[in-house]
């Protein structure tokens, strides 16, 4: 019976040693292959623990793509797997994949369209053996088209530095808006996905532009792939010019003194009819700027001081054109006069109000002690002026009677008085202004004569004889006169075409 149960324990011994060895054996191939791969590069995986990865790819819309691209997975060795995105937008990695960093990248392009990520077109993925499901990636891309905007002015000059701006219209739920600027070409290049679309222009900051095509400024455009698109804004451009001005003190020559700038001087830019375009007045440094003028012809004129004189001239004529790259440069050159005593005035046509040149003006003194003074003849513009040494003691408060020699000048009769009555100021100062002398051609009947102003007995503090290159409005201007009061005061200018004043006229200073 012992012997028996011997042979049984000896049997189950047996047994269960050929089993552990069994068990040993079938352990040390696979411990030796996993082993061997990890260390020699190769990629052997269990054959009960496959990794495998599953992913869609989908447009911006958020649409399956279902157009076949391909999809690696390429491991850290480089050990490189493909597969194909099927007809569902899907695809999957069923071998192959052991754990590690894995990079999953898809191919973007595709013959005769254009497509960009949305998503990063490639990105790393660290598997294990520890993921009991599929690991789950996503590709998503958007299809575009190229949209190109070209600027240019009517005369089909390349424009740069024009901001485009690309929006989407109604109904383009998923796109954004983008913005680009025109390059030395003129041309600006959208990518943008399809559907409609709306286009709009911005000008540089100095600059004025007109549009010509389209007439809003604006373009709507449906984009459908493949493209590409041109479309064109067409303006045309109104470049404007400028005039800088200097006004500076010119010391005497010999002085050894350099020229130095006036400040607070009264600047006034004229149009090409006489009307007011601008007025300004000289900084410390003696300037003033006109910007942004529209290209023609202009007269800068500058104020005009007791005690002081031209040493140029008073006013330039300015033509501003597009061949002028820069601002046009104008400088007035004064110089300090000794004061003087003075009195002024004009003979004009009663027809038209123009100045009547060749008249002889007499000026008499009402005193016996008052200073003598030659006549004087009218120049081209009808214009006559007495001046009296303002260091001379006899002048100040002096009484003259001015008079005009009317009966020298045959088929000329007087409108108005012959002799006027003035007197001189204590201190030298502005010319005394004598009213108008007027007259008429012998046959022009008075109502036939276009009324002409003479100077206003009444209501007015001063009057001012209108020189070359004012108006009514910067005449107000240059008396601190608002342009209602000038007119006001001056009620005869209705009767003038565009209310212009001539020169010669007087203009009563409320």
């Amino acid at each position: 019976m012992f012997t028996q149960m011997s042979r049984g324990l000896h049997a189950v011994q047996v047994r269960w040693g050929l089993a552990l060895l069994f068990a040993c054996l079938l352990l040390l191939p696979v411990t030796s292959a996993y082993a061997a791969g990890i260390g020699g590069g190769s990629t052997v995986v269990p054959s009960n623990s496959d990794i495998c990865v599953e992913g869609t790819v989908i447009n911006h819309k958020e649409e399956l793509l279902d157009d076949g691209r391909i999809v690696t997975a390429t491991s850290s060795d480089g050990t490189a797997i493909a597969v194909a995105v099927d007809e569902d937008g899907e695809f999957s990695f069923e071998e192959g994949l052991a754990a590690g960093r894995w990079t999953f990248a898809i191919d973007v392009r595709k013959d005769g369209e254009e497509w960009e990520p949305v998503t990063p077109a490639s990105f790393d993925v660290m598997l294990d053996y520890s993921q009991s499901d599929c690991y789950q990636i996503r590709f998503k891309l958007r299809q575009v088209v190229t949209v190109i905007v070209v600027k240019i002015d009517e005369n089909h000059n390349r424009l740069a530095d024009w901001e485009i701006k690309a929006q989407p219209a109604a109904g383009n739920a998923f796109a954004i808006s983008y913005e680009g600027t025109t390059d030395a070409n003129g041309e600006v290049v959208f990518r943008l996905t399809e559907g409609n679309w709306i286009f709009s222009e911005y000008a540089p900051d100095d600059v004025n532009y007109t549009p010509v095509v389209p007439t809003n400024g604006t373009q709507a455009l449906e984009v459908e792939a493949p493209g590409p698109y041109t479309i064109r804004f067409k303006n045309r451009i109104n470049i404007y010019g400028c005039i800088d001005v200097l006004k500076q003190d010119v010391p005497p020559v010999g002085s050894g003194d350099t020229p130095f700038p006036l400040q607070g001087w009264k600047v006034n830019l004229l149009k090409a009819d006489g009307s007011l375009a601008a007025i300004g007045a000289t900084d410390a440094l003696g300037m003033v700027s006109f910007e942004k003028l529209p290209y023609g012809p202009y007269t800068v004129v500058e104020e005009e001081r007791v005690g002081w004189e031209t040493a140029t001239v008073g006013s330039y004529d300015v033509e501003l054109t597009p061949a002028a790259s820069d601002c046009v440069q104008v400088v007035f050159d004064n110089q300090q006069a000794d004061p003087e005593y003075c009195i002024e005035g004009y003979k004009i046509d009663s027809n038209g109000g123009i100045g009547l040149p060749g008249w002889t003006i007499m000026a008499e003194p009402l005193d016996d002690s008052d200073e003598d003074s030659d006549d004087l003849v009218t120049d081209g513009l009808g214009m006559y002026k007495f001046t009296f040494s303002g260091n001379d003691y006899r002048v100040p408060g002096s009484r003259y009677e001015i008079c005009e020699d009317y009966e020298d000048i045959d088929g000329w009769v007087p409108v108005g008085p012959t002799c006027y009555t003035v007197t001189l100021p204590q201190q030298p100062g502005a010319c005394v202004v004598v009213p108008n002398f007027v007259n008429q051609q012998v046959g022009h009947s008075q109502s036939s004569v276009t009324p002409t102003p003479t100077s206003p007995t009444t209501g007015c503090a001063k009057t001012h004889i209108v020189k070359k290159g004012e108006t009514l409005y910067g005449i107000g201007y240059k008396y601190g006169i608002s342009s209602k009061a000038i007119v006001a005061a001056n009620p005869w200018v209705h009767n003038q075409s565009h209310m212009f004043v001539y020169v010669g006229q007087s203009v009563c200073i409320p």
